[in-house]
């Protein structure tokens, strides 16, 4: 089979071509589109190397032929930076390693780029850098609410750009869009993943309805901005959800993603943080999933991504190696910080245990001699939880968790333990035991601040400082208001207090602490664990999520282009 191409319009054409070509593009491509007897795909990397590899080879027309050339040696170019270790960074701020210079000028040259450096590597500066040296006009940043002024201070410090937040109410969202619009300087943009679908029309996912509302044009759909950079870009893993088709929606003329955990829970997540930067490539997720994904079936019938097809990683490094760039803390910064794990068990009074067992017994169907959850195991499981951290107060239907918590005095004799005011991170699934512990400490000496849900960006920012200027020695935070974005390197000891079933949650946890600018050579993770209940279950499962993690997150995928 040997094809024509021409270039037309920013797009490779295949003139003419025969019907095994047609039969060959139903399984094979993602991106095209027929036209009239002719086939149409973008002209991007990933389709330029699905030509070269057609049986029987092309006829290039001498413009196809140029628009071949030039992608090939930008996607070489980009590759040598993204996997090339050597590589040495040139440029500002100086203070940066110059493996972390290196990549931020990889992000300055890369129109889609995917930064997963290890959490706590400096994505953000290097970001950042990345900003201050292409000097576009204007940039959007959408990151997690604890982080906003985190990229206010390093956006105006490190790229110098006049910042503007847009966050809180609409009236003041409004206002600050207004300003940022007048500006004539170099500008930006800081928002926030819930507020992006108020902010960006939502684009369409097959099966997923979308409101009127949802389809209308809002602020961000007037714009279009030089760089968008996606901060915490897991975030957009689900394409069903709102906060994902809407920073589809964003223009820009780079969009970077930054991401420590580019597959939180299995291999087609990449898809996803590939998708956000560069649509055009990585536009459907079946043809990812059938070419580079390990399928089977479920327990109910339906197609499950099982793994990674080993023999498709090579293939897949050569496709993403331009826009993709993974590196350890330790290439990073240039040493290591490791985690030294530790288990501290936790255990229930006698009535404190009677109580679990009931609440176990309540959730467990026995038939034949076989004993199983319920039908709500969902439930059965969150339930659970809560009572093997504390007692439960069950009134009117309502479940409340109640002291004497045993999590939180072995909390305490933990703190005894160390050193007289050792600053210490705690993170908790549960708002309601970060109460409980709270004043607890207190009354024990150990003063603490809390980070949890409803709080406003002021409040959050507020009690970080607090505990960074050692009015307090424990930042107790929920896994979802503390666990990404914060540097909180003053402690070198993270505690995981009730942990919930997402290891992502939790390694972004502990690197809020073990970050590269904490100056200890490790960091301590405690887990506190209630002995004999289904704490324990919990524990076996996020190791083996964890195993699954490193087997499934390819180190790096870049490969010579």
């Amino acid at each position: 089979m040997r094809v024509d191409v021409a270039a037309e319009s920013g797009q490779f054409v295949v003139t003419d071509p025969s019907r095994e070509f047609a039969d060959a593009v139903k399984d094979n491509w993602t991106g095209g589109r027929w036209r009239s007897g002719r086939y149409l795909v973008p002209a991007t990397w990933q389709c330029l190397v699905r030509l070269s590899e057609i049986d029987g080879g092309c006829e290039w027309t001498r413009a196809a032929s140029d628009q071949a050339d030039r992608l090939h040696a930008a996607a070489v170019r980009a590759a040598h930076l993204a996997g090339d270790r050597s590589a040495d960074g040139e440029g500002r701020p100086e203070w940066l390693s110059q493996p972390q210079r290196a990549g931020a000028a990889w992000l300055a040259e890369s129109g889609a780029a995917l930064l997963c450096d290890e959490m706590g590597s400096g994505k953000t500066v290097m970001a950042c850098a990345a900003l201050d040296a292409i000097a576009h006009q204007s940039a959007l940043v959408v990151c997690p609410k604890a982080v906003v002024s985190v990229w206010e201070d390093h956006l105006a410090r490190v790229a110098g750009y006049r910042v503007f937040a847009v966050d809180g109410p609409v009236k003041q969202r409004r206002e600050a869009l207004a300003e940022f619009e007048r500006h004539d300087g170099r500008k930006a943009v800081v928002t926030t993943w819930p507020l992006l679908p108020k902010l960006a029309r939502l684009e369409h996912w097959p099966g997923v309805e979308r409101s009127d509302a949802e389809k209308d044009d809002k602020e961000f759909d007037a714009l279009e901005f030089g760089v968008a950079v996606f901060d915490e870009a897991h975030r957009a893993k689900d394409p069903k959800a709102k906060q994902t088709r809407a920073a589809w929606s964003v223009r820009a003329e780079q969009r970077w993603a930054l991401t420590g955990t580019p597959v939180a829970n299995k291999p087609d997540d990449l898809w996803s943080v590939l998708r956000l930067v560069d649509a055009e490539s990585w536009g459907s997720r079946a043809a990812f999933t059938s070419e580079f994904c390990d399928l089977g079936w479920g327990p109910w019938g339906q197609v499950e991504v099982l793994g990674w097809r080993e023999d498709r990683m090579d293939r897949l490094g050569r496709l993403a190696a331009p826009v993709y760039r993974r590196r350890s803390m330790e290439e990073c910064v240039g040493r290591r910080i490791d985690r030294v794990r530790e288990t501290r068990l936790a255990h229930l009074t006698a009535a404190h245990r009677r109580q679990y067992q009931q609440v176990e017994d309540e959730w467990r169907v026995v038939a034949d001699g076989e004993s199983s959850w319920s039908a709500n195991a969902l439930a059965a499981t969150v339930r659970l939880c809560q009572a093997a951290a504390a007692p439960l107060d069950v009134e009117d239907g309502g479940v409340a968790m109640t002291g004497p918590s045993p999590k939180v005095a072995a909390l305490r004799d933990l703190l005894g333990d160390l050193p007289p005011d050792e600053p210490v991170v705690v993170f908790t699934a549960s708002r309601q035991l970060a109460e409980i512990a709270a004043p607890v400490l207190d009354r024990h000496k150990h003063p603490a601040e809390m980070l949890v849900g409803g709080m406003s960006r002021g409040e959050i920012d507020a009690a970080v400082a607090r505990w960074e200027a050692g009015e307090s020695q424990v930042l107790l935070a929920t896994y979802g208001t503390g666990s990404e974005g914060l540097t909180l390197t003053r402690a070198k000891v993270v505690v995981h207090l009730h942990s919930g079933w997402s290891s992502v949650a939790r390694m972004q946890a502990e690197d809020r602490v073990r970050r590269w600018t904490q100056e200890a050579p490790a960091v301590l993770v405690v887990d506190i664990v209630s002995a004999g209940t289904i704490d324990e279950r919990v524990q076996r499962v996020l190791a083996e999520k964890r195993d699954l993690l490193d087997a499934v997150s390819p180190v790096e995928l870049a490969a010579s282009a």
